[in-house]
């Protein structure tokens, strides 16, 4: 009996010691279960929100919709998607509203219902000349001025008034034009010994066309220098009148590149861009005609636009826009592109489209003038109702040019 129980005793004695090692494992266990536990957690957490970072920044293929775009913080502007480096182009926040011009030698804006009208430059005058705007963006107007034909072509931010010199030439600079996208400025020109260049300028001003000089010739209404870029960009249309050679055409077509791709022979005159379609159409004596971008035979559109001039086409490509006079009368006019021409309004010239539509249109207020030398006289600016022919003031100066709308 006292060696069972002396067992019995000792048995007791080392079981003890086991259940408190098994409660320690157990603890121990626990404790690294939730360990593991956690960590897993973690980690399923940080995966979430990478793949969900990853989702916004990275939309799958094919997605269309709000869903597709990284939303703007607040505060912050959108970068644009075509814009230059000289803040060029429709960066989406143009008002298109307002008009551009050159006034009395200086750079003006105005809204088109006559408010708003703003001096832009006050430095003009007898020895320096204004000879162009356009507009670059929303916020900053493109425009040349010149002493002679040492020109300088300038960007000007209408919020701030401050500047930035695109380039300087000594060729001169008669009209500048911007692309739609803002990447390239083209322009036209003739120094004091009237030699006509055509320019392209990207990183620096290029000069892609030198024409002979044109000593001796004057000007009549059929004459005209002009720069006009097709809807999507590819090609500049030119026209320029003032030519002696016989081996030049006054309207002629670049590839944005620079390269000459066609032209019209005279009596070809006021080229316009109707559409996207690939054709532009030209004046040719009384008829307009349509001609391929590329060149080739050209296809009467209409006749009898007797003494037609600054033909525009509208944005929409369905009208054609010019003035006629015939000594005695002045009339606007608009084309509807396969149908018919009707008058829009009397005194009224040179007209520019408005905006995107085809409804308004800007023109200069003109009267005949026995004692002008081309018979006419201007006496302000104003807006007109294509369907209607009602007539908006919007400058009453007698000396504007140059006009352009905002795009």
């Amino acid at each position: 009996m006292e060696s069972r129980h002396s067992t019995q005793k000792h048995e007791t004695k080392h079981q003890k010691p086991d259940h408190e090692n098994t409660s320690k494992r157990k603890r121990s266990n626990l404790l690294i279960n939730l360990v593991v536990v956690g960590f897993i957690l973690v980690m399923l957490l940080l995966l979430i929100l990478f793949a969900l970072n990853s989702k916004s920044n990275n939309p799958a293929q094919g997605c269309t919709g709000a869903e597709c775009t990284t939303p703007t913080p607040s505060g912050e502007t959108p970068t644009p998607t075509e814009i230059s480096k000289y803040g060029c182009g429709d960066q989406g926040t143009a008002s298109r509203n307002r008009i551009a011009y050159v006034k009395d030698n200086n750079i003006w804006i105005v809204n088109n219902d006559g408010s708003g009208k703003t001096q832009v430059t006050g430095d003009g005058g007898d020895d320096l000349v204004y000879t162009s705007v356009d507009w670059c963006s929303s916020n900053i107007l493109t425009y040349s001025k010149c002493s002679n034909s040492n020109c300088t072509v300038i960007n000007h931010k209408l919020d701030d008034a401050s500047n930035q010199t695109l380039f300087a030439t000594d060729k001169g600079i008669n009209r500048v034009r911007w692309s739609h996208d803002g990447t390239i400025l083209a322009s036209i020109g003739g120094d004091t010994k009237l030699v006509w260049r055509i320019n392209l300028f990207k990183d620096s001003n290029t000069i892609i066309k030198t024409f002979k000089p044109t000593l001796g010739r004057g000007v009549g209404l059929e004459d005209g220098l002009s720069l006009e870029w097709s809807p999507d960009d590819s090609f500049l249309l030119s026209l320029n009148t003032f030519i002696n050679d016989p081996n030049e055409d006054p309207i002629q077509v670049y590839q944005r590149d620079g390269s000459m791709l066609s032209s019209a022979p005279l009596p070809a005159t006021q080229p316009t861009f109707a559409d996207a379609s690939g054709y532009y159409y030209y004046k040719a004596d009384n008829d307009i005609n349509r001609q391929k971008i590329s060149g080739g035979a050209w296809s009467l559109v209409f006749s009898g636009v007797q003494q037609g001039h600054n033909f525009a086409a509208s944005r929409n490509g369905k009208y054609i826009a010019y003035w006629s006079f015939d000594g005695n009368t002045i009339s606007l006019n608009a084309y509807e592109v396969g149908k018919d021409v009707k008058p829009i309004s009397g005194n009224l010239s040179n007209p520019v489209w408005l905006n995107k539509d085809d409804k308004d249109l800007v023109a200069l207020k003109t009267s005949p003038d026995s004692n002008s030398p081309d018979g006419i006289s201007s006496s302000g600016l104003v807006k007109v109702n294509r369907e209607s022919g009602a007539v908006t003031k919007l400058d009453d100066s007698k000396s504007i040019f140059s006009v352009v709308s905002e795009r």
